[in-house]
């Protein structure tokens, strides 16, 4: 009884199989990191009329970001200090006694631009 070995076809469908697991590994571990996640929320206290940005769960920390706001007084964008980031309040004193309840508060870190409801502390 003859035995046959294996042809040349079942050696390049292996060889492909190879080849498209090293390709996909490849894309994941060369490909760039997405923007950061950022879940805030912009609060007034209605005590003091300031105005705080808290990084709610789930919030990755972003260092460099900055706010807008265009109902009142600051109308420009303005850059701001502190880290954001899960369970963080940063008070922003340029919109203090200028933001009431349901404004909108825009702040912009990387290439995001996120529109905010102000709402109660």
């Amino acid at each position: 009884m003859r035995m046959k070995g294996q042809g040349a076809t079942e050696y390049l469908l292996i060889l492909a199989a190879v080849l498209v697991v090293v390709a996909v590994a490849v894309y994941y571990v060369t490909r760039a990191p997405g923007a950061p996640t950022i879940i805030v929320s912009v609060r007034l206290k209605p005590t003091d009329n300031t105005v705080w940005l808290r990084g709610e769960t789930g919030c990755s920390t972003v260092a460099t970001w900055s706010f807008e706001y265009k109902g009142g007084t600051v109308t420009t964008w303005q850059s701001a200090t502190g880290k954001i980031g899960p369970g963080e309040e940063i008070q922003l004193t340029a919109l203090t006694n200028a933001v009431k309840l349901g404004d909108t508060v825009t702040i912009r870190y990387d290439t995001t631009v996120k529109d905010l409801t102000v709402q109660q502390y």
